[in-house]
């Protein structure tokens, strides 16, 4: 009989473990076996997300360098155009006193050869302002290099009228507005100034 008891008494305890207790284990390993089965869908997704992360990453790189050159190449344009313009201006308001009505004729004959190099000189500028456009055309506001080629037409119809004090004071005159505008373009350009703001 007590061994009746005892099969008796290990049936009500294998029957409460299946009742209580193995479906509870079994819930919990089935919870952790999914958990485990979520943490490598959430460590694969972390690593695609990680991927592009760094990817895009990568493309903003790219595209802020690619800016800076793009600046950086502005910048150096305008600063030769300037330049150019500059020195024209100076250069012309120079030849233009020593060829002024006022002088006498003796006095322009023995600085013919004066005139004649700063003309030479003005001419390399002019063509230093083309090759210089040729480029900025690329990167540079439409409106500076239009205000360039302008200059470089007038200075063509100027040169035309075979009157030196005319043209060097025509050119003096545009090559300041010229270098006005090209001024403000490129604080709007490079900057971000507003024209109206800085003129």
């Amino acid at each position: 009989m007590t061994l009746n008891v005892l099969v008796f008494l290990g049936i009500i305890v294998i029957g409460w473990l299946v009742k209580s207790w193995i479906p509870k284990y079994l819930e919990k390993k089935a919870v952790n076996f999914a958990t485990k089965e979520d943490f490598k869908e959430i460590l694969e997704l972390e690593k695609i997300t990680t991927r592009e992360i760094e990817s895009i990453k990568g493309q903003i790189s790219t595209g802020a360098w690619i800016d800076q050159r793009r600046w950086d190449l502005k910048r150096e344009l305008y600063s030769k155009l300037l330049e150019v313009f500059h020195e024209l201006s100076k250069t012309t308001a120079n030849v233009a006193t020593t060829y002024s009505p006022e002088q006498d004729k003796d006095f322009i004959t023995r600085n013919k050869e004066f005139y004649d190099g700063q003309k030479r000189k003005q001419f390399e500028l002019l063509d230093e302002a083309g090759r210089l456009t040729a480029v900025a055309a690329l990167v540079v506001d439409e409106k500076a290099i239009n205000v360039v080629d302008a200059f470089r037409q007038d200075a063509i119809v100027l040169d035309a009228e075979n009157n030196p004090y005319r043209y060097m004071m025509g050119l003096r005159d545009r090559a300041d507005c010229v270098y006005r505008l090209l001024l403000k373009e490129a604080r709007q350009d490079l900057l971000g100034v507003n024209s109206a703001k800085s003129a």
